[in-house]
């Protein structure tokens, strides 16, 4: 698995644990906090996944 994927990886899990969190009662007070920091967390997993992917594809024109 190549770095992008492993932060990726890393930052989805970290975006469950603030959605789980979220929806422990004695977080009320922040909850929509926590809920648009995992959306951040997901935003950085989506790029994170992007780039590997165009990373990919251009190792392989490149190999051609």
């Amino acid at each position: 698995m190549s770095v992008d994927l492993d932060m990726a990886v890393s930052y989805r899990q970290r975006a469950r644990e603030l959605r789980l969190t979220a929806a422990d009662p004695a977080f009320v007070g922040i909850r929509i906090t926590l809920l648009d920091i995992a959306l951040d967390y997901d935003r950085l997993a989506e790029r994170l996944e992007a780039a590997d992917q165009t990373n990919k594809t251009l190792a392989k024109r490149l190999q051609s």
